[in-house]
């Protein structure tokens, strides 16, 4: 019987030395997972925008081409001039939760 008693105490001392570890690791694990401000443009659904190129065109000034526009934007016709145009937001589905 006392090898038994050995053996529980040993079992149960190892189980409460890996429930500290693993409480450990998981606070550290946790606080690194919040998220910071650099990734707001990945949370809840906003669009990406690269950073704007100084030396393209903004939005509404005259183009020819959708290369002379910002990365994000294209060359659309709008009336009878063609102009820099961001993409439309994007809808949600029918019965989506904001």
């Amino acid at each position: 019987m006392s090898r038994t008693v050995h053996f529980l105490a040993g079992w149960s001392a190892a189980l409460w030395v890996g429930a500290l570890l693993g409480a450990a690791v998981t606070s550290s694990a946790r606080a690194e997972a919040l998220p910071t401000a650099a990734d707001a443009p990945y949370l809840a659904g906003a669009r990406y925008r690269p950073p704007p190129d100084p030396t393209k065109k903004k939005e509404g000034e005259p183009c020819k081409t959708s290369a002379e526009c910002q990365p994000h934007s294209r060359c659309n016709k709008v009336g009878d001039k063609q102009v820099c145009q961001a993409p439309p937001e994007p809808t949600l589905p029918p019965g989506a939760v904001t």
